[in-house]
């Protein structure tokens, strides 16, 4: 009987081996899985990171002129990219109060052009694919801020090293608007701020 227990025992200890190395195998390739994830998703960050900034830094947004009439309030906004690399921006218009859409209807954006001021061509995205620059500088999507599900940009095809100027019109009967202007690049299927102006009519 004693023979028999030592054999039993001799058998018991390789199969708790295989066990355990069989786990720790399992453990081993789920871990490496999560990393390698984990390492891919930093990767991508890195990529959206350094391709928005390239942009930033090159980009200048800045105000041209503002007037108003009535009830009509025009803003004339210059865009320019200083190493003339032909560039699609993306304008979104909000609400400074509350970062609210501004409605389509009490708007008109232009671009000029050599003839002239033409209509900018608009698209319309849902606002969880419109990633703005929260207070503490990451990116955080528009519907976090608003309960928004479709918003308008405005098209601005940006192709020599002559700066665009955007005419933006609003009508507002109540009283002076206050904007802030988000000028946005697509990268993926979402779209990114680059820059932000600020505009407000009267002091």
């Amino acid at each position: 009987m004693a023979g028999l227990s030592t054999s039993a025992k001799g058998v018991v200890n390789p199969l708790v081996a295989v066990v355990l190395i069989s786990i720790i195998l399992v453990l081993g390739w789920g871990l490496l899985g999560m990393t390698i994830s984990y390492l891919s998703i930093v990767r991508s960050e890195q990529q959206l990171y350094i391709f928005v900034s390239r942009i930033s830094s090159d980009t200048y947004f800045y105000i041209e002129a503002l007037s108003s009439s009535e009830s009509t309030y025009t803003a004339y906004v210059g865009l320019l990219r200083a190493s003339g690399i032909p560039t699609t921006y993306y304008l979104c218009i909000l609400n400074q109060t509350d970062s609210r859409p501004i409605e389509d209807e009490n708007i008109d954006v232009e671009i000029s052009y050599d003839e002239g001021y033409r209509d900018a061509s608009c698209v319309t995205v849902e606002s969880d694919n419109i990633y703005i620059l929260s207070q503490i500088a990451r990116y955080t999507p528009l519907s976090a801020e608003v309960g928004v599900s479709n918003v308008t940009l405005y098209m601005v095809n940006f192709t020599s090293l002559e700066p665009l100027s955007i005419k933006v019109e609003v009508e507002d009967v109540d009283q002076q608007p206050k904007l802030m202007l988000v000028l946005l690049v697509p990268y993926g299927q979402k779209y990114y701020e680059v820059k932000r102006l600020y505009i407000e009519w009267g002091g």
